[in-house]
């Protein structure tokens, strides 16, 4: 169901697209980036609002939050290559801004899925009745609770962050190190027009080490969920 769902949101998406291209009096690259971006956008609301409220807000399931979790990243990340690639020609981008506008999506999407990971707890099948027992349903759901106002905090709050550092980066590509704290704000400043540039378009080392700042992150928090929920899944005490 969940992939189903998925599927009709990335329709809508698709849609609306080449709805707002299609209005364009004349198409071009040019005039084709603004919905681009608004594409990428809708992409990222997907995977750290809408998964965030769907998953955390169902059953748990059996299988456990590490494997639940890989496999609605599969689902998530694969489909939404066909939107992200196809704007080196929709929107005429350099080849290395369309990586860095993929790699935000992964790298925000993969931290907030470490910590549904986390919030979602052990498989059924590992956790023994003295773990079930010690930790209770209070705990799971307040664990789930916090792990879903995470999620919310990660996809929404990031867009205040860059009113804080607005500071323009002095140099060629002129970068707004700011934006990247924000995943939304990231693919404005990505994909700006940079019109004294050869390419209109480009990305800086500056804007790499971001990102890779974001995937630390979202590793740490997948190794937390590891080890937390191995934790959960044993007994805390002598039987």
């Amino acid at each position: 169901m969940f992939a189903f769902g998925w599927t009709l949101y990335l329709m809508a998406v698709v849609g609306l697209m080449f709805a707002q291209g299609g209005a364009l009096s004349t198409f071009s690259a040019e005039s084709f980036r603004p919905t681009a971006r608004v594409t990428m956008v809708l992409l990222l609301v997907g995977g750290l609002v809408l998964w965030p409220l769907v998953r955390l807000s169902q059953a748990k399931p059996r299988a456990g939050g590490i494997s639940a979790t890989i496999r609605d990243l599969v689902v998530i990340l694969v489909p939404a290559q066909a939107l992200v690639w196809p704007q080196t020609w929709l929107a005429d981008w350099p080849l290395e801004v369309v990586m860095m506008l993929d790699a935000v999506l992964f790298v925000w999407v993969m931290l907030v899925g470490g910590i549904i990971a986390l919030g979602l707890g052990p498989a059924e099948g590992k956790v023994t009745l003295q773990a079930l027992q010690i930790e209770g349903k209070e705990v799971a759901l307040r664990t789930r609770s916090w792990a879903l106002l995470a999620c919310l905090l990660v996809g929404i709050i990031g867009l205040a962050v860059p009113s804080f550092y607005q500071t323009v980066q002095p140099g060629w590509y002129q970068a707004r190190p700011g934006w990247m704290a924000s995943p939304y704000l990231s693919i404005f400043e990505v994909s700006r027009d940079r019109a004294w540039l050869p390419a209109g378009a480009a990305v800086s080392r500056i804007h790499w080490l971001w990102i890779s700042a974001v995937g630390l992150a979202g590793a740490t928090v997948w190794l937390m969920a590891l080890i937390v929920n191995a934790l959960r899944a044993k007994p805390l005490g002598p039987a």
